[in-house]
């Protein structure tokens, strides 16, 4: 793969008897560890603040039992209940939709912003359920500055295994999509778009090298942030070649992905067009 090309300035913005389950060991945040320091000024956010923003925070006493003895905080996002580790600070909700909701918090034990994706009813429908195993098998075995990893995968405190309907993933959080910045009043330099260009192709190069498959390529499932990186995301319909053969994906067709970015990328994003059809200024070493 050739070298990357130097980043340009920022992108333009805009849930029969019943088997227990195991008890959960002591963390931070329970009754027997400290609890985790309060977020840094600039994620400080107020009663008042997260109020508006629709996020609410259950007071501990209203808790379940097996939640505060587990060190989980509660929070009300929109109406939905958010049970996750005490580490977690939730500041802002980054979006809503059929997959579930996405929040972004401060992580006090890395000490970075995180988005976390609440997904319920994980084991209603076998096909959804083979689909997050497969987005969080993904994303955790893949490894690559131009994908969205994961962080952590974190799970309600159970009483009993029967009563585990939500997961949340954590991951990585990034400012917007492409498909926000392309529709932003403000165009796109040459220098953006081969950026976002070049590291796309890393990303699939990797992909295909593990023998991995991305179906649904569009511009809302690449992330940016203001600095010009760019992270591939949605792994949930992408199949593995496994035993001579694609394991089979349930939503979108495999061939849909290419046509779909030409059609995007050619015909209502004309500046990234023809930036992509001009040779570079500059040869890279390859």
């Amino acid at each position: 793969m050739s070298a990357a090309p130097s980043a340009p300035g920022p992108a333009p913005s805009d849930g029969a008897p019943t088997a227990e389950a195991p008890s959960s060991a002591p963390v931070a945040g329970s009754d027997h560890s400290p609890p985790q320091p309060p977020p840094p000024a600039a994620y400080a956010r107020t009663v008042e603040e997260l109020a508006a923003a629709g996020i609410v925070e259950v007071p501990r006493a209203s808790l379940r039992s097996v939640a505060a003895a587990a060190g989980k905080r509660g929070w009300r996002v929109r109406g939905i209940d958010f049970e996750v580790d005490a580490r977690y600070s939730l500041l802002r909700v980054l979006g809503t939709g059929s997959y579930g909701v996405v929040v972004a918090a401060w992580d006090a034990v890395t000490g970075v912003v995180v988005a976390i994706k609440r997904v319920a009813h994980i084991f209603d429908d076998v096909v959804e359920a083979r689909r997050i195993l497969r987005e969080i098998r993904l994303m955790r075995s893949m490894h690559h500055d131009a994908l969205l990893g994961l962080i952590d995968v974190d799970v309600p405190a159970l009483d009993a295994w029967d009563a585990w309907h939500n997961v949340y993933l954590v991951s990585l959080q990034m400012d917007r999509d492409l498909h926000r910045v392309l529709r932003s009043p403000v165009p796109l330099t040459d220098a953006h778009c081969r950026f976002f260009a070049w590291q796309l192709l890393a990303g699939v190069k990797y992909m295909h090298s593990a023998n991995v498959l991305h179906r649904d390529l569009k511009p809302a499932n690449l992330l940016v942030n203001e600095d010009c990186s760019l992270r591939i995301c949605d792994f949930g319909t992408l199949p593995l070649w496994t035993c001579g053969r694609w394991a089979p994906s349930s939503r979108t067709c495999w061939a849909g992905a290419p046509y779909f970015l030409a059609e995007t990328f050619a015909t209502r994003y004309l500046p990234l067009s023809r930036c992509l059809a001009r040779p570079p200024r500059t040869r890279l070493r390859t």
